[in-house]
């Protein structure tokens, strides 16, 4: 679900990175005076482009600050904030959420549930702020869920129906086989039972010869 928007860096001038890591940090601030460490946590790189796609789509303004924070204690970040980048760390949680109850049905992470656990608070609290989002969300990851279990099972059936016809391959090969060998054996037996008539016969004319 996530870690499909990163940043090619080395392609970005300096002042088009310091854009983009205000974003970054600003998001990463939000999440964490909106929900916490907990929230924090689920800061991503594609929700930090979300930020930055309806700001300058929307021409919304931006407020810059600079200050020190847990992971960058000695040296000031330039941080931005506006009303999207509050919307883009609600839509954060709303994501982690779902990606983490996915995990927990898929594979039964320990982890996945853990997060799970502490975002759930969280997730009631911004249904009561964006009901239908969350409801859309939801049936469009549960439909993606369900896409995704006929997926596996046509591979499934797929890889079910590949062995079945190597199965029959081998079987058809082995009785091919065994047939050959039927008949090689029956051409040997007939070659040293006709070789067995000429020497008896070769023998005898010997014996009649020397009578």
């Amino acid at each position: 679900m996530f870690g499909y928007v990163v940043i090619n860096k080395k392609e970005l001038k300096f002042r088009e990175y310091d854009e983009y890591r205000g974003f970054y940090c600003g998001l990463c601030k939000s999440l964490s005076e909106r929900y916490g460490i907990s929230g924090q946590i689920t800061l991503n790189y594609d929700m930090t482009f979300l930020a930055m796609l309806l700001t300058a789509l929307y021409e919304e303004d931006i407020k810059a600050i600079n200050e020190r924070c847990i992971i960058h204690p000695f040296k000031k970040q330039l941080k931005y904030q506006n009303k999207y980048i509050d919307y883009a760390a609600d839509m954060t949680i709303i994501l982690s959420y779902f990606k983490c109850k996915d995990d927990v049905d898929d594979e039964g992470k320990i982890s996945a549930r853990a997060e799970k656990a502490f975002l759930e608070k969280k997730m009631a609290k911004i249904k009561e702020i964006y009901p239908d989002k969350c409801l859309k969300i939801e049936q469009e990851l549960n439909l993606s869920a369900e896409l995704e279990k006929m997926k596996k099972a046509q591979e499934k059936e797929a890889e079910a129906a590949r062995k079945k016809s190597e199965r029959e391959a081998e079987k058809k090969k082995a009785d091919s086989q065994k047939k050959a060998d039927r008949r090689r054996s029956k051409i040997e037996s007939q070659l040293i039972s006709a070789g067995g008539s000429i020497l008896k016969r070769g023998l005898m004319n010997i014996l009649k010869g020397k009578k």
